[in-house]
Formats: structure tokens, C-alpha cells, sequence
């Protein structure tokens, strides 16, 4: 519903206030991760939203 959905914006828009981009995209697009986005893709946290 509709509190899923903002939760799942308000992910995506600090993923791109942190990185300035999406790191789970990186690899498709042929970008190197930082180790910062490297930690975040090991998390729990990377793919909530």
C-alpha cells in the first residue's frame, strides 16, 4: 500500500543523498563500487527497498 511505497522512496532517495547513485546498479553499468557501497551491498540493509 501506500506506506510501502514511501518507504521504498524514502530508501532510494538516501541511497542517492549518500552514493549519488544506486551501487546495486553499479556492475550493470560496468562501475566500480566504492568500499563504501561495497559494505552497504554486504548488508542487510542493501535491498529493503
Amino acid at each position: 500500500g501506500l506506506e510501502g511505497n514511501i518507504r521504498f522512496a524514502k530508501h532510494h532517495r538516501a541511497l542517492i543523498e549518500k552514493y549519488g547513485r544506486f551501487p546495486h546498479r553499479n556492475a550493470i553499468l560496468g562501475r566500480e563500487n566504492t568500499e563504501d557501497e561495497k559494505e552497504y551491498l554486504r548488508s542487510k540493509e542493501a535491498f529493503l527497498g
